[in-house]
């Protein structure tokens, strides 16, 4: 997605290895197992999220396994109402 980005220049791929590699060096990693993909799959069916929602979904999934201090996000609307009780960790840059 770094190399799709709507700016000019474009980002070429090198340089979008070098981001990621760079943003690697400083975050930890978190991923959810099977069941854990499962279950986000499957609570966001039963509250029908939908759509780029569900990637939404599965980021506060991470964060809650995390035990995140807090989540960046552009749009904290979608997140507190899909998260509710994280409510208190979202916040806007």
């Amino acid at each position: 997605m770094t190399t799709r980005m709507p700016v000019k220049p474009r980002v070429l791929p090198e340089q979008a290895m070098l981001f990621i590699e760079d943003v690697r060096s400083r975050l930890k990693i978190i991923h959810l197992d099977g069941a854990g993909y499962a279950a986000v799959l499957r609570e966001s069916a039963q509250n029908r999220i939908t759509g780029g929602r569900i990637y939404d979904a599965i980021i506060l999934a991470c964060a809650r396994q995390a035990d995140a201090g807090c989540v960046w996000t552009l749009n904290p609307a979608d997140f507190v109402q899909i998260a509710p009780d994280l409510s208190d960790r979202i916040r806007v840059p």
